[in-house]
This record gives structure tokens, sequence and C-alpha cells, in this order.
């Protein structure tokens, strides 16, 4: 009988150590790793490439049209439309660009 009880303390005290060492160690890695500083930073300089790919093929697409069509006056209803549609996405494009430079190194 006493062993049986003493059995029993021996495994909840087990099981105790046990999820204290795994959650222990998960807050050790989430500390460490995953809301460090530099993936921070990484992460919005990843942004910034993504925003800056985008910005560039939309302004390539802006030069086709425009080498194509030459002023916006010889365009078709429709292209006027996409080149206006274009243009007004750069610059939205670019204002993203300029809000994360600013809070690049902020945090």
């Amino acid at each position: 009988m006493l062993n049986k009880i003493i059995n029993h303390y021996k495994l909840v005290a087990l099981l105790i150590t046990s999820i204290a060492t795994i959650l222990s160690s998960a807050f050790f890695i989430d500390a460490r790793y995953a809301q460090s500083a530099e993936v921070q930073l990484i992460e919005q300089r990843l942004d910034q490439k993504i925003i800056q790919d985008r910005a560039d093929n939309l302004q390539q697409r802006i030069w086709k049209l425009e080498d194509r069509f030459g002023s916006e006056s010889k365009m078709k209803q429709e292209i006027k439309d996409e080149y206006r549609q274009l243009k007004e996405d750069v610059q939205k494009l670019k204002q993203k660009l300029n809000v994360l430079d600013e809070n690049m190194y902020v945090k």
C-alpha cells in the first residue's frame, strides 16, 4: 500500500517536472527567437522589399504604356484608366515605403 502511494507521488512529481520543463523551454525559445528585435527588423526590411518590388513592377508597366502610346492623350479610354490607376497605385506604395522608412528604426 505504501509503495503504491510513493509510486503515485513519484508519478505526479515527474509529470509536474516535465510540464514545467516544457513550459520553461517554450518561453525561453519564444523570448529568444520569436520576439527578438533582430527578427522584427528583418521582417520590416522584408516588407519594405516586397513593397519596393511591387512599386518597381508597376513603374515598369507605366513606362511600357508610355513607350507604346507616347502621351496620355493618344491612349484609348481603357488604357488611360489603367495608366491612371497604375500611377495612383505607385504613389500609394511610395507613401507606404515612406511610412516604413520612418518607422524602421523607431522600435
